[in-house]
């Protein structure tokens, strides 16, 4: 069982026209992503590595801003993800993770949450969706009894 948090703070800087008058704003974009998901690991016959996919579900929680304006919106959002890696054991109980992922809120951006400050923006209308891949290796260790082959 997997429980993740992701936390982004960000700027955005945009210029966009509102009734051919062109404009920029520079607005703040904070994301709280909160998964949970399921693996399944499939070990070795001679115990070196193991192999793992799974999938996740949660929430994106996006508020988006901008000081000069006073403009503030926030959305909530489901999100969905998978993951594959594989576990390299350098040792009987230490070893080298290394995982590809990908996560994405659906219909995050858009409706509501507007990069202008009147929602004027044609080509923002329609929602879009966010998507997150990341690449990542850490260390990992096996805990409990370690069975004799």
């Amino acid at each position: 069982i997997d429980f993740n948090y992701f936390f982004l703070v960000t700027t955005a800087p945009t210029t966009f026209s509102i009734d051919s008058l062109r404009a920029f704003a520079d607005f703040d974009l904070v994301l709280h992503n909160i998964v949970f998901g399921f693996n399944k690991h499939l070990a070795s016959d001679n115990g070196l590595y193991d192999v793992y996919g799974g999938i996740t579900t949660g929430i994106l929680i996006a508020a988006i801003s901008e000081e000069a304006s006073s403009y503030d919106a926030s959305s909530v959002n489901f999100t969905w993800g998978a993951k594959a890696g594989c576990n390299l054991f350098l040792s009987p109980v230490v070893g080298l993770k290394l995982q590809t992922q990908l996560i994405t809120a659906v219909q995050a951006m858009g409706g509501e949450l507007y990069f202008d400050e009147a929602g004027k923006l044609p080509g923002l209308k329609t929602k879009s969706n966010l998507y997150q891949f990341s690449v990542l290796g850490g260390i990992v260790f096996k805990l409990g009894k370690q069975s004799q082959n």
